[in-house]
């Protein structure tokens, strides 16, 4: 399985040179790095002649604060991906079950460890959206983990809060953990009633992945979480943890990024906006088959052969291949949300690709 991932502009830039290149295969929030992250960086250069607190204490402090969480439940990582590595190393489970498609990571995680996979087929017939009861007979008694990506990467699918409480029952009862990954759920029109966090003390078999490069436009930084209630795995991440993987930057911007409440309403209203906007336009297009978006980023099926991807990027725009995602094929694609310029530009070159 090929695991390259979107947003590797460096390697595009290498091939087509000089050409400006409008980047929509990585889900990165359109308004950039806030203006208090931009002073928040240049405040912290001064820090940098220090290691960074081995404890991250104003870090985990910021982030209980935005959860309403303890900071005892919380444990970093250098992006999600560590997460997911380090979560899978934690579990040391005879087998997981994971969707198909869904984001690549966690298999590799999973099989690095030795724990076998076994994936649950998304059906094109339901739009890729989950089955709970489907699901759920799939968590046989070999099963030892679960992960669920909500929204679902790349599908962009939201499971409703009652089918994941079902799911989150099934799994504590047969001792199965259950990982979601809420890495897009801030893009979301309602997360809080979709978010699981709020769950966590009444579940110890619950993990959930969040991230902080995508909503806060800082994937170059690298900062990423996790959370539980599970002592087990909260003493082996304070046993095992490598010192100081997180970065001074990182850390201290991160600080002002989770109390930035005026740049939090401001991308969730453009986000929301410019979703609409883009579905409505991409949905008129013959010959695509547009699933409906809750987050970021738009997922559809291209209806006839073609290089849409290479053909794009002709015209200095990225965009996301999803044949490299199991029970997927090379007719499927994703697309970020940008800014409305960036927008229209994708809409009528899409367009004129199509005809």
């Amino acid at each position: 399985m090929d695991n390259k991932h979107g947003g590797n502009i460096h390697e595009v830039r290498r091939m087509q040179g000089s050409m400006e290149i409008i980047d929509f295969s990585a889900n990165i929030n359109p308004l950039g790095i806030s203006e208090k992250c931009k002073k928040a960086i240049i405040d912290s250069i001064d820090d940098l002649i220090h290691y960074p607190d081995p404890d991250y204490f104003d870090l985990k402090q910021a982030i209980g604060a935005y959860h309403e969480i303890g900071q005892n439940r919380i444990v970093l990582g250098n992006g999600a991906i560590d997460c997911i590595f380090q979560i899978a190393e934690f579990m040391n489970v005879e087998e997981a079950l994971i969707l198909a498609p869904t984001f690549i990571e966690y298999e590799r995680a999973f099989l690095r460890n030795g724990t076998k996979v076994k994936r649950h087929n998304l059906s094109l017939d339901r739009g890729f959206k989950l089955d709970a009861d489907a699901f759920i007979e799939e968590l046989t008694d070999s099963v030892g983990a679960a992960v669920i990506c909500n929204p679902n990467n790349p599908t962009g699918q939201v499971v409703p809060s009652e089918d994941m409480m079902r799911i989150m029952e099934h799994c504590k009862s047969k001792g199965i953990y259950l990982v979601i990954d809420e890495a897009f759920m801030e893009f979301i029109d309602d997360e809080e009633a979709n978010s699981m966090i709020h769950r966590l003390e009444d579940f110890d078999n619950l993990i959930i992945l969040r991230s902080l490069t995508k909503f806060f436009a800082i994937p170059g930084l690298r900062l990423g979480y996790f959370l539980t209630s599970n002592q087990d795995i909260l003493d082996e991440a304070l046993r095992y943890r490598i010192p100081w993987t997180i970065n001074t930057i990182a850390a201290n911007l991160a600080v002002e990024a989770l109390k930035d409440g005026e740049y939090i309403s401001e991308a969730r209203e453009c986000i929301k906006k410019e979703r609409e906007w883009l579905y409505s336009q991409l949905s008129e297009i013959d010959g695509l088959s547009v699933f409906e978006p809750t987050a970021n980023y738009i997922f559809f099926k291209v209806e006839k052969l073609m290089d849409l991807k290479g053909m794009m990027l002709k015209e200095g725009i990225m965009i996301r291949h999803c044949a490299n995602y199991y029970n997927l094929d090379e007719s499927y694609y994703r697309v970020a949300v940008k800014e409305r310029s960036q927008n229209e530009k994708l809409s009528e070159v899409l367009k004129r690709m199509m005809k």
